[in-house]
């Protein structure tokens, strides 16, 4: 509608509803347009292998409308990362007061199922907002085949973020050992802001003896920008602050250093310390001992949070010998007195 085209206000008044709802409905009606190829079971062995264009399917404008009404945004990429039990709660409580007509209940199910179809493909393959891949690009490695891609993007649809059964969920449709895979590779793209090329050059880089979990990065020593740099590439974030490509490399670099350093402080000093980049003032088993004690307990330990004889104290673990202790402890003054790795060394 404009000051020229006032199709909304001329419906409104003949139809005695309010503007907005006229628009929304209107908008509903082309949301209804909407569709996506029908959810199909795999064929079996001994299904004809005759090429079958799948049947679409799109929701029902009504179903829209419930949804506008109930606050969810009119915008595609955005509605349908709305988790499946937030849009059957809202469709329901339209039925019930009779936003949409109460005859749609027969149909709950079937526009459950139809909008888990529609979202599953939106999710797959629709534009990140900040980061560089879409779904489609980070499964891609891990799950070849298109229907276990809409499989776990079904799920993710389902679950809407409830992490605690989504993963079992993915554990019992597609396996134990994919869903460790793609539990670790979610890991590396949230750190890497959802960025598929680079996690490609990790694990290439990595290749020889692959990473297994997010600690590795620490430990092979990818809290220094240094390590980073040579896998960027052009592949970078948008947001990401420089005036030129090579600057904005580095500050992602620095980002991506920093994020593996603040999420594993006392493995990434323990490596810091094996590697001789932190001195310990003592015999090298003396710095071995040091290094295996905080790579043992990191995660339970953080080297700046609590001394360490209060947390063999709590913890009742065994305390390493006396020299090694000793050496613990000045690490810890030094690390709460400085700002950076090179200043404490």
């Amino acid at each position: 509608e404009n000051s020229t085209q006032q199709d909304i206000t001329y419906l409104a008044n003949k139809s005695g509803w309010d503007a907005r709802a006229v628009a929304l409905a209107a908008l509903a009606d082309q949301f209804s347009q909407i569709t996506a190829p029908a959810s199909t079971a795999p064929a079996s062995p001994t299904t004809s292998a005759v090429a079958v264009t799948p049947a679409m399917v799109g929701l029902q404008a009504p179903f829209y409308y419930a949804l506008f009404r109930g606050g969810l945004p009119a915008n595609a990429d955005l509605l349908f990362r709305t988790g499946l039990g937030a849009v059957q709660a809202t469709w329901q409580q339209a039925i019930a007061q009779a936003v949409i007509p109460q005859s749609l209940s027969s149909s709950l199910t079937t526009a459950a199922q139809t909008y888990q179809t529609l979202a599953a493909t939106r999710t797959l393959t629709v534009a990140p907002a900040i980061g560089v891949s879409t779904l489609q690009d980070l499964l891609v490695p891990i799950l070849t085949s298109a229907s276990e891609q809409t499989q776990f993007a079904q799920l993710l649809t389902q679950y809407g973020g409830d992490w605690a059964n989504f993963w079992p969920a993915v554990t019992q449709a597609l396996g134990d050992a994919l869903s460790t895979q793609l539990q670790f590779v979610g890991q590396l793209h949230f750190l890497t802001v959802d960025n598929a090329p680079l996690v490609a050059a990790l694990n290439k880089a990595e290749a020889q003896t692959p990473l297994t979990a997010p600690l590795d990065l620490a430990t092979r020593g990818y809290y220094d920008a240094a390590k980073w740099a040579p896998l960027i590439g052009t592949s970078i974030p948008q947001g990401i602050p420089g005036s030129t490509p090579a600057e904005q490399a580095g500050n992602y670099a620095e980002l991506l250093a920093a994020q593996v350093r603040i999420s594993f402080p006392t493995a990434v000093l323990a490596n810091q310390v094996s590697r001789g980049l932190v001195p310990i003032a003592d015999t090298a088993a003396v710095a071995s001992e040091v290094a295996a004690f905080m790579l043992t307990n990191q995660g339970q330990f953080e080297i700046g949070v609590e001394p360490v004889e209060a947390f063999i104290a709590r913890t009742k673990t065994p305390a390493p010998s006396a020299p090694a202790l000793g050496q613990i402890k000045r690490l810890q003054r030094v690390y709460q007195l400085t700002q950076d790795d090179t200043t404490m060394s």
